[in-house]
C-alpha cells in the first residue's frame, strides 16, 4: 500500500526532505549528487535548487526558489524508497495507475520504459492533472535493485514543462545504484 502513496502524495509535494548524506559537485556545475549510501543509489539534482525542506516518507527533495510572486508552483525533485514486497516493478506501477484514476478525475496518463546511461532499467509514469487551478505534470521514474523500488518524481507546472525536461532527463539519466 505504500507505493500507491507515490503518486498522490508527490503531485501535492510543495516541500520535501533532505535526509543526512552527502551531496558534493557533479561533473556539470549546475547540479549536485546526491548520495545516500544506506539506500543504495546516487543522482543529480539542480545545485540551487532547495534541499532542507522535511516531508515523511521522502528520502531526499530538491525544490526550485520561487522565481518571483506570481510563481504559485515550486518545482521539484523527490525520491522514495520502500521494499517491493514480492511485486513486480510493473504491478507496482499497474497499482499506481489505478489509484491515480480514483484520486483525479480524468487524468491523462503515459507509461514508458526505458535505461539510462548508467544502464539502469526504469519505467516512467507521466501523470498530467489539474490541481488547485494548476495543470501539473507529474513524472514519477521506477527503479529497482529486485528488493527495493525506487520512486524519483518530478513535478512542474504544465506551461513550463518544455524548460523543465531537460532537468528531469538529466536526474533520470544520472541515477545509479551503488555498489
Amino acid at each position: 500500500m505504500k507505493h500507491f502513496i507515490i503518486l498522490a502524495f508527490s503531485i501535492l509535494l510543495y516541500s520535501c526532505n533532505h535526509s543526512s548524506t552527502q551531496s558534493k559537485p557533479s561533473t556539470d556545475k549546475k547540479y549536485q549528487t546526491y548520495t545516500n549510501k544506506g539506500k543504495g543509489f546516487s543522482l543529480n539534482y539542480p545545485a540551487k535548487w532547495d534541499t532542507t525542506q522535511k516531508v515523511p516518507n521522502v528520502i531526499f527533495c530538491a525544490i526550485e526558489k520561487s522565481k518571483d510572486e506570481t510563481d504559485r508552483f515550486n518545482e521539484g525533485i523527490n525520491v522514495s524508497v520502500y521494499p517491493s514486497e514480492g511485486k513486480t516493478m510493473q504491478q507496482i506501477i499497474d497499482d499506481n495507475i489505478r489509484i491515480a484514476n480514483q484520486i483525479y478525475k480524468t487524468p491523462v496518463i503515459s507509461q514508458h520504459n526505458a535505461k539510462n546511461v548508467n544502464g539502469v532499467v526504469y519505467s516512467t509514469l507521466e501523470l498530467k492533472i489539474k490541481n488547485q487551478g494548476l495543470t501539473l505534470i507529474s513524472n514519477s521514474s521506477f527503479f529497482s535493485n529486485g528488493t527495493t523500488i525506487y520512486t524519483v518524481t518530478q513535478i512542474a507546472e504544465e506551461s513550463g514543462i518544455g524548460s523543465y525536461r531537460p532537468i528531469m532527463n538529466n536526474v533520470i539519466n544520472s541515477f545509479t545504484f551503488l555498489k
